[in-house]
Parts: C-alpha cells; sequence; structure tokens
C-alpha cells in the first residue's frame, strides 16, 4: 500500500478579490513534491495573485492555503521567488553578486553587512545558473536572459524547497528561453517548482502539468490539454499543441 505525500503546497477552496468581485474563486490546487508546474491563463484571469496567495502576500478571503504544512507567512524562509522582470529596479547601482547577496537576508536577518557565508553561497548560487562570471557586473549592464538567471540565482540562495516564479521568461529570445528552462528541469531533481507563463505552447513542453486559471482552475497533464481545452479559457478559437517535449504552433496569450 503506497503512502500518502503530503503536498508541498495545498490549496483549499480558497476564494479571493481586490473588491466585491472575486478575482480567483472556489480554487483547490495541490503541487506535490518535486513537481514542475505551469500556471496559465489570459491577462487579468488571477495567475500572479495566485502566487502571491501561496506566498503570503495576500490572504485568502475563504478557503486556507499550507505550504509544507505550514501557513505562507512560516513557510516563506523556505521559498525563493523570481518576480516578474518589470518588477526589478534594473538602475538600482548595485554589482550582481551583491542582488544575490540579498536573497540571504529573508532567512538570516532583515539587515546587512553580510558575511563571508553569505558571499560563499551567492556565488554557489551564480555557479549553479551558470552566471559566476558576472559577479562584479551592474545589474543595469546585464541581457535579459542574464539578468533572469541573476534573479533565479537571488531566489536560490537561501537553498529552497520551492520556486515560484512569475512570467520568469517574457523579455528574453527564444534561445535563451530554451536555455532558462533547461536550467529549470535541473533544478526540478531538488526543488519543488510553480511557474506563471503566458506561453502555453513553450512551457507544456517542459513542466508536468499546466494549471488553467481563469478565476476557477482546472489541472491538466500536459498529454492531456487540446486546442478546445484552451480555446475555453481563453474565450476564442487557437491552434492545437503538440506535446512530445518539442515546440509546435505560435506563442498564445
Amino acid at each position: 500500500m503506497n503512502e500518502k505525500v503530503t503536498p508541498a503546497i495545498a490549496i483549499r477552496s480558497v476564494t479571493f478579490g481586490f473588491t466585491e468581485e472575486p478575482v480567483l474563486e472556489d480554487i483547490f490546487l495541490d503541487i506535490a513534491p518535486k513537481d514542475f508546474i505551469g500556471i496559465v491563463g489570459p491577462n487579468g484571469s488571477g495567475k500572479t495573485t495566485l502566487l502571491k496567495l501561496i506566498l503570503g502576500l495576500y490572504t485568502p478571503d475563504k478557503g486556507f492555503v499550507e505550504v509544507l504544512g505550514k501557513t505562507p507567512e512560516k513557510a516563506r524562509p523556505n521559498l525563493g521567488y523570481v518576480p516578474q522582470f518589470t518588477n526589478f529596479d534594473r538602475h538600482f547601482p548595485v554589482t550582481v553578486l551583491d542582488a544575490v547577496m540579498m536573497g540571504r537576508l529573508s532567512s538570516t536577518r532583515t539587515f546587512g553587512p553580510f558575511t563571508a557565508s553569505d558571499k560563499e553561497r551567492a556565488q554557489d548560487a551564480l555557479r549553479t545558473v551558470g552566471s559566476e562570471h558576472l559577479g562584479k557586473r551592474l545589474i543595469g549592464r546585464l541581457s535579459g536572459g542574464q539578468l533572469q538567471r541573476v534573479l533565479l540565482a537571488r531566489a536560490l540562495v537561501s537553498a529552497p524547497s520551492i520556486l515560484l516564479l512569475d512570467e520568469p521568461t517574457a523579455n528574453i529570445d527564444v534561445k535563451a528561453e530554451e536555455s532558462f528552462f533547461d536550467l529549470l528541469q535541473r533544478l526540478n531533481d531538488r526543488v519543488t517548482i510553480a511557474l506563471v507563463s503566458h506561453d502555453i505552447g513553450f512551457i507544456t513542453s517542459h513542466v508536468n502539468r499546466v494549471a488553467c486559471v481563469n478565476r476557477t482552475l482546472v489541472c491538466h497533464p500536459t498529454t492531456k490539454i487540446s486546442s478546445e481545452t484552451i480555446a475555453a479559457m481563453y474565450e476564442r478559437p487557437v491552434e492545437a499543441i503538440e506535446h512530445s517535449r518539442k515546440i509546435s504552433g505560435q506563442k498564445h496569450g
């Protein structure tokens, strides 16, 4: 008899809104340890809101969220978060190494100075994402693909159990996007990953499951997603997508 696995993230009957009209309504979702799940949906469908509920930045109006068997607030030191590209100030005068070390603050303290251990962990995180050579460069001088790897290193520096990423490849080219997802797949051997994306056609060739969000939520294995499923979510016709670990069709959303 198989032992029941406790979900890394458990969302139960969650409803949330900023006004009387809910953004998310009666959401149920289990994310297992070492799962790699993509969260997709049209603009304004509640994808980023769902991530912020998992992070404990928002509190459900109804229902509850558990992360690693705890409240999101208590689990936050075990979470790594890569925000949307547009939410990161590239003009802040800081080096790559210092930016990555900032990821240590949540787990060790809320202010500096940084220690030799912090620096060593930051260098290890940069090595993990293949960006150790960028340590002394200013954040503002990075390409889009380089910056996204640095933000990932910042999320990894405190050795999280779960990685949450919000549109991590929205502003990088296709080659960098493919390389970034290959890196995430390697990291998935040791961490649970939940990733918001607008690009259904791309992420279904990499993730294990897709959570389709448009106020409500339906979760599918990638092999079960059809053009009809996507058309119902986006409320317009779209192309069918192949799910054979190869990209086909165009970007959607």
